[in-house]
């Protein structure tokens, strides 16, 4: 189990470019951090960056410090957390469950598709999933399994969530929980015992003292301004539909779910019926008839093994565990989604903190139908269990048909990712081993399917997936750099050392600082370049920002098409590299955006809300590049004050 979950989150460290844009956010704020020695105010772009708090920001820095500024050391962090998710998923299991459910929970989180994408493309919530997961999980084994231990852990894991991304963390595991509660309709005595278990004694000034510091300082250090933007705006006005245009529907995280549990989300209803909603009806109408129709579900024996009158506390039946435990896990996982769902904003990475638990509920139901059916009476799962075994049968002609592919796939390679490309790792002969890999794995699926052993085949194809993914997630990351980032990282690495005021036209590209080192302007309107009729106006000269420095621009062929619209603008191409090149105007200027935190004290001065009327996205993202130097000049200044 170690060396799986190692191998399927550190093999994301060999992939050669960060990728754009979630999570070089971060990686550049990270790197300005080390550079600036700022470790209180995150900046990006060099100026206050307001959109998140610190946490993310110390972990990529500690990093670089340890191992330097490169990939591997901003990515080691977060493949850490993420094997640590797998871990406290697969321990969770096995104490309320067996050790088979624990091995399938394990795999199912680490090899599900979404949480396998975001745990490399956006460190932040990566490690919000985790921390948040982890509180999860404590409140299982220190509550229901009444192991006290893991009480503190519940609240540290909170206050780091609260540190990663604010509130959201502490508003989505009460949610959760109390939802649960209502739904389990507790008597007083057992909620007594609930906040016993969860030692708020202990618990709450440990949230408070790993919380607070950090917002005083920042508070502190900015007057006030990080708070009131990052609540108000990246927080109320996020879930408002207010500040960007990722909007939804109440469906939107149907299709998510879908591809994000894939394929045991073809199972997922068979886990919610056997773990939510028999339980839930077994306890709000004692089981009668649902529409007319006799219910599959069995409730577990009710025998506590200390029972009421007896002067001990009561325990629960292993039963009663497994039962409770899963139905926290779904309903807690349920809750997210429904709150996401009536959200005005809506990213799929929001659905993240629900694929581990609805994971260990499928995980559970899974190792339940591969047991044999009853030899007497009626087997109440007799069509759940037909359905696990046709969803098997996929599963094992899918590894089948992906072993042909491969093959076909390794023999392209050199044609899809030409050997002089940033992102080639010549994996041909990787390809090549990932495809026999597979053909035997589907053949042993095939095996076990012949031979009617369920359980083996269960693991064997929840083993081939994730087997899969480990082996194919850097080469389709790599693919995915080739076409997206070579050039332009090309492109930024020759321009290093200018200079001239850099620029970019298109989308946010914050990988370009990462490899420039320095702040860049991004354009995303040919209305923001103002022309120059004379040769000396306004006391510069032509290709002269009112800075008076030359103004170079980058931009992809796709997006210097737009150049055409204004034909009274000269531009002329100074370098290329492949489908990106670098452009100088020659009669005028792009107008520099202004910083986060100017425009943020503009809206507060102005009394303007926090909405966006422009199409340009959040107003979090640092259009215009800040001073590269501010850190040096506020020393200066520091300096200066003393003396005085």
């Amino acid at each position: 189990m170690t060396l799986a979950c190692l191998g399927l989150y550190f093999n994301q460290l060999n992939s050669w470019s960060f990728i754009d844009p979630g999570e070089t956010y971060y990686t550049e704020a990270a790197r300005e951090m080390v550079e600036s020695g700022e470790w209180i105010v995150p900046h990006l772009n060099y100026q206050i960056y307001f959109s998140k708090p610190i946490l993310t920001f110390w972990l990529t820095a500690w990093g670089y410090r340890l191992f330097g500024l490169n990939e591997m050391a901003a990515r080691l962090p977060f493949a850490l957390l993420s094997s640590l998710l797998v871990f406290a998923a697969y321990y969770t299991i096995r104490v309320v469950s067996n050790k088979k459910a624990a091995l399938i929970a394990g795999l199912a989180t680490a090899s599900a598709p979404l949480l396998m994408l975001i745990s490399k493309t956006s460190c932040i919530d990566a490690a919000f999933t985790t921390f948040l997961n982890l509180a999860v999980f404590a409140t299982i084994l220190a509550l229901f399994a009444r192991r006290p231990v893991f009480a503190p852990v519940i609240y540290l894991s909170l206050a780091l969530a609260v540190l990663t991304k604010g509130p959201a963390g502490l508003i989505l595991f009460a949610m959760g929980t109390v939802v649960f509660a209502f739904l389990q309709k507790p008597k007083l005595k057992e909620i007594g015992y609930w906040i016993i278990d969860s030692r708020p004694i202990v618990g709450i000034p440990l949230f408070l003292m790993t919380v607070l510091p950090w917002y005083y300082l920042v508070t502190k250090a900015t007057k006030g301004l990080f708070l009131q933007v990052f609540l108000l705006y990246e927080n109320l006005a996020r879930f408002a539909g207010k500040t960007n245009y990722h909007k939804g529907s109440p469906l939107y995280y149907l299709p998510v779910l879908a591809y994000g549990l894939a394929p045991w989300f073809l199972l997922l209803p068979q886990a919610l019926k056997q773990n939510w909603f028999h339980p839930l009806w077994d306890k709000w109408f004692s089981g009668k008839l649902i529409f007319g129709f006799k219910t599959s579900y069995r409730p577990h024996a009710r025998k506590m093994l200390n029972p009421e009158g007896s002067g001990e506390r009561p325990q629960l039946s292993p039963e009663e565990l497994e039962e409770k435990s899963l139905f926290y896990l779904a309903t807690w996982a349920l809750s997210t989604m429904a709150f996401f769902s009536l959200s005005k904003t809506q990213l799929d990475t929001y659905l993240l903190p629900a694929i581990a638990p609805f994971a260990c509920c499928l995980a559970v139901t899974m190792t339940r139908l591969c047991q044999p059916p009853p030899q007497q009476g009626e087997d109440s799962l007799r069509f759940d269990r037909l359905w696990l075994l046709i969803v098997l049968g996929i599963v094992a002609t899918f590894t089948l048909l992906a072993g042909v592919a491969l093959v076909v796939l390794s023999l392209m390679a050199g044609k899809l990712v030409p050997t002089n490309s940033l992102s080639s790792n010549h994996f041909e002969p990787f390809l090549l081993f990932a495809a026999v890999l597979s053909i035997i794995l589907a053949v042993v699926q095939f095996h076990f399917l012949w031979k009617k052993a369920w359980q083996a085949q269960l693991t064997a194809a929840v083993i081939s997936l994730a087997t899969l993914l480990a082996l194919l997630h850097p080469v389709g990351m790599q693919l995915y750099c080739h076409r997206n980032q070579d050039n332009m990282v090309r492109l930024a690495l020759k321009l290093k050392g200018s200079p001239d005021e850099v620029a970019v036209y298109g989308p946010f590209r914050p990988s370009a600082m990462s490899y420039m080192g320095r702040p860049i302007d991004t354009i995303s309107s040919v209305d923001s370049f103002v022309k120059v009729d004379n040769l000396v106006k306004d006391g510069f000269a032509w290709g002269r920002t009112p800075s008076g420095k030359r103004q170079l621009i980058m931009a992809a062929d796709k997006n210097a098409a737009d150049f055409k619209k204004r034909p009274d603008l000269t531009f002329i191409e100074l370098t290329r590299e492949g489908d990106w090149a670098c452009y100088e105007l020659l009669n005028g200027y792009a107008e520099r955006c202004k910083t986060l935190e100017e425009a943020f004290k503009l809206y507060l001065y102005t009394k303007t809300p926090f909405t966006v009327d422009e199409g340009r996205g959040p107003m979090t993202v640092p259009l215009g590049g800040g001073d590269r130097y501010w850190y040096k000049h506020r020393i200066k200044n520091t300096n200066t004050n003393t003396n005085q």
